[in-house]
């Protein structure tokens, strides 16, 4: 029977019958840590050889559906096969867990491969192409996923700042465009400040009146709506942010920006201006933690 992990077994006639066994301890580390490379794991290519070095780390490794082995692993050099003679391969740097019931020891195991074993977390992707002699001629060419503790926060995972001064346009304007990376589903938090005024307005003029629109985009689709109030004379600095909820993998992300109702045309602000600064039009795509 399954038992907390720490716990000690109770023994049978010599034989433990309850306690902490490995797939529970497994099972906890698969509940804490995304599968993926905590610390270390640094690889360097060769100048003279086919052959790929990894930094000593620690990685986080799926072995099964809900487990997760945690690996010190130690620094080493592995060999590449030579090049192809057409065409190129992708050579998938790894580091596997080995079981002493199917290899025979529970050793760690550092090598490459164009496809990754079962036990085994993807360090590094190059690109090998035909006649290369050695590794510096790879191409790093693909993004490996690092282990994240169980409710923590990535941080900003793109952000674009429109330094522009001046009229906006009142057509659909697309800015801000990027890719993100993220290695679970996650909230994602869509944020918006904007420091902008009325052009020509005198007080709360009517004739001038100008409400500006934000269309913040995921994977091609506006989600939203963001609308400021009636804009005049004074400078106004306004802020906007919605949750969205996205599978893991590659996201694109933009806003559109556009007269979203009046006459008026809205003007943009950026720079230090009487002491102040003024920071334009700053698009950020936050982070917000894991889907529970």
């Amino acid at each position: 029977m399954t038992s907390g992990w720490g716990v000690n077994a109770k023994i049978t006639g010599g034989v433990p019958v309850s306690g902490t066994k490995d797939d529970d301890v497994r099972k906890v580390w698969s509940a804490l840590y995304t599968p993926g490379i905590i610390t270390g794991l640094k690889i360097t290519t060769s100048p003279t050889a086919m052959q790929y070095s990894v930094s000593s780390g620690v990685v986080a490794i799926r072995t099964a559906a809900g487990e997760v082995v945690m690996a010190p692993v130690t620094g080493t050099t592995i060999t590449t096969p030579a090049a192809p003679t057409t065409g190129s391969r992708i050579d998938l740097i790894y580091v596997k867990q080995r079981y002493p019931d199917i290899e025979g020891d529970s050793e760690i195991e550092v090598n490459v491969a164009t496809v990754a074993p079962a036990r085994s977390q993807v360090i590094g992707k190059y690109t090998v192409s035909a006649g290369q002699t050695n590794t510096n001629l790879a191409v790093n060419s693909g993004s490996v996923d690092y282990s994240i503790p169980y409710g923590a926060n990535l941080g900003v995972l793109h952000r674009y700042q429109d330094t522009f001064t001046g009229n906006y346009p009142n057509a659909l304007t697309r800015k801000g465009h990027g890719s993100i990376y993220v290695p679970t589903d996650r909230r994602l938090r869509f944020s918006i400040s904007t420091t902008m005024y009325s052009a020509g307005a005198v007080g709360f003029d009517n004739s001038k009146f100008v409400e500006y629109g934000f269309l913040p985009n995921l994977d091609g689709t506006d989600f939203t709506i963001w609308a400021t109030p009636g804009l005049h004379q004074a400078w106004n600095t306004i802020m906007f942010e919605s949750y969205v909820t996205v599978s893991a993998g590659d996201h694109t992300v933009n806003y559109g920006m556009f007269r979203a109702g009046g006459t008026g045309t809205a003007v943009g602000v950026y720079g230090n201006i009487s002491g102040y600064i003024r920071e334009g039009t700053v698009f950020t795509v936050e982070d917000a933690g894991p889907v529970v």
